[in-house]
C-alpha cells in the first residue's frame, strides 16, 4: 500500500528520490497543496477539491499545466496501483527548480501521494475539543500554502493547555482554526461563520448548503464575544468531517453540552457523501 506516487505525471516509488534539494518548496516554502478524501477507492468531491487547488496554484503565480480529466484518470490509476480503498491523497504543487534559490528556472513540480485514514479520538466527538485563541491573520488565506509555520510554534502551548488546535482572531473577530473553518450556533440558534480572513472550506460549504434547509444561516463577521453565548460550537474539515468545540481558552460554551443539532448536521453529511459515492460509482 502506497508503494507509487505522481510525480509530474508519471509514476514512481515512494521509495525511490524523487526531489532535488533546490526545489523552491524546500527552499523558500513556496507551494500549495491540498488534501482529499478518499472512499470506496473513489476521491470525495472531487471537482471541489480539484479547483481549490487551482485556484491556490494560480493566485500563487505557480505554473499549472494539468488538464482535469487526464489527471483525473491518472489518480484513479495511483489508487489502483496503491490497491487503495480509503483514506486521502495529498496533491503538492511546489515552486519548482531554481539555481540561485530564489527565482524558479521553469516549471513547478507536481507531486501526489496516498495515506491511510486519519482517526481522532472518539471523546472528541462525545465530548468536544478545546481551542485556543491567537491573534493572526494569513498573509494569503484563500490559498492553501504549504506555510504552517504559526501553527507549529504553538505547539508547546497547545501540549501544555490540552488543546486541539488554535483559532485565529484578527482585530477581536474569530477567522479560522489553522486547519478547519469555526461555526457557533448564537443563542438564538443561527449558524453563524467567519466570511473575512479565512480558506473557504470544501466541508465548510457542504454544511452551509445542509444548513440552509432547516435553520437560519449568516455568514458574516464574529465577534470573540459572541462565543460565550453560544449555545454551541464546531469546528470542519476534510479530516475531522464536523467536529464539535466546548472550550475555547477557558470559557466553557454551554456548560460543555453539545447541540443535538450538531449530531443531525453530521449526519446529513454522512449521507451527501454516500449519495456522490452512490452517483459516482454508478455512472
Amino acid at each position: 500500500m502506497h508503494t507509487y506516487c505522481l510525480i509530474n505525471g508519471e509514476f514512481k516509488k515512494t521509495t525511490e528520490p524523487v526531489i532535488k534539494v533546490n526545489d523552491l518548496g524546500l527552499l523558500r516554502g513556496y507551494g500549495v497543496f491540498d488534501f482529499l478524501p478518499v472512499q470506496q477507492s473513489q476521491p470525495v468531491f472531487f471537482n471541489d477539491y480539484w479547483n481549490r487547488f487551482r485556484n491556490s496554484a494560480l493566485k500563487m503565480r505557480l505554473t499549472f499545466e494539468w488538464d482535469r480529466d487526464s489527471f483525473l484518470n491518472q489518480l484513479h490509476e495511483l489508487i489502483r496501483k496503491n490497491d487503495f480503498t480509503g483514506g486521502y491523497c495529498r496533491l503538492l504543487l511546489t515552486g519548482g527548480y531554481s539555481s540561485n534559490g530564489f527565482l524558479p528556472d521553469g516549471p513547478s513540480n507536481f507531486m501526489v501521494t496516498t495515506q491511510g485514514p486519519i482517526h481522532y479520538p472518539e471523546k472528541n466527538f462525545n465530548q468536544g475539543i478545546k481551542l485556543i485563541t491567537l491573534e493572526y491573520a494569513r498573509e494569503y488565506p484563500q490559498i492553501k500554502s504549504i506555510n504552517y509555520m504559526t501553527l507549529l510554534l504553538e505547539r508547546d502551548r497547545l501540549r501544555d493547555e490540552m488543546a486541539e488546535d488554535v483559532l485565529y482572531l484578527s482585530e477581536n473577530n474569530v477567522t479560522e482554526s489553522s486547519r478547519s473553518n469555526f461555526f457557533i450556533i448564537d443563542s438564538d440558534g443561527v449558524l453563524v461563520t467567519p466570511m473575512h480572513h479565512i480558506l473557504p472550506g470544501i466541508t465548510r460549504s457542504k454544511v452551509l448548503d445542509l444548513a440552509s434547509e432547516f435553520m437560519e444561516v449568516r455568514v458574516g463577521d464574529l465577534a470573540i464575544s459572541h462565543i460565550p453565548e453560544a449555545q454551541s460550537a464546531f469546528i470542519t474539515s476534510t479530516t475531522k468531517g464536523i467536529m464539535p468545540v466546548t472550550r475555547v481558552d477557558e470559557t466553557l460554551i454551554n456548560d460543555g453540552r453539545i447541540a443535538p443539532i450538531i449530531t443531525r448536521l453530521r449526519d446529513a453529511l454522512d449521507e451527501k457523501i454516500k449519495q456522490y459515492l452512490k452517483d459516482t460509482i454508478e455512472k
